[in-house]
């Protein structure tokens, strides 16, 4: 029984006797996302931060690559102050760092990109410091979505912002792209 989508595979399972559940399938050549057997290197990682022009004025650093996820760092400058006044980081920029690490930790395992499908963001204490590093950590890694745990941390290790994002892979086809899709961040 075919489900009309050409190109697609299809597997049926008889549910009852009067209804047919079809499960739709991709086709063989597109595989299933997998867990690099080594994880990309550091250099690697920021080649493909440095491909976004955000990514590149944010100066985003890669502190270290692992089987888990990165680590990232940040210098803090005036430009990215929410108030003046205070001279804290803008909560934009957090969520921000927070996304980047959280996909680049994909990235560094599977070397595919992932779009962002959901984004959380606590706020703990204004970040104050000259310098945050975010550790990104996957928490589960599957065919189409994974999960990543991100914890920013200012120069006295005091957690700053954490977050939680889930990401597509974009290699399962649920966007368009592979390797070179439409973001990286």
């Amino acid at each position: 029984m075919s489900c009309g989508k050409p190109g697609l595979r299809n597997a049926c399972a008889r549910q009852s006797r009067t209804r047919r559940r079809c499960r739709l399938l991709l086709p063989r050549e597109f595989g299933s996302p997998e867990m690099s057997q080594k994880p990309l290197s550091a250099a690697a990682v920021q080649a493909r931060i440095d491909r976004s022009p955000f990514n590149r004025w944010l100066q985003l650093r890669v502190s270290s690559v692992d089987e888990g996820g990165i680590e990232l760092e940040i210098r803090c400058r005036e430009e990215l102050a929410g108030n003046p006044d205070v001279g804290a980081i803008h909560g934009g920029i957090l969520a921000s760092l927070v996304d980047v690490t959280a996909t680049m930790s994909v990235i560094a395992q599977t070397g595919n990109s992932v779009v962002t499908v959901d984004l959380r963001t606590d706020y703990h204490r204004p970040a104050l410091g000259a310098m945050l590093w975010a550790r990104g950590t996957i928490v589960k890694f599957g065919r189409q979505l994974s999960n990543v745990d991100v914890r920013i941390l200012d120069s006295g290790k005091r957690l700053i912002a954490s977050g939680r994002v889930v990401l597509m892979n974009t290699a399962f086809g649920g966007a368009s792209g592979g390797s070179e899709g439409p973001s990286d961040a």
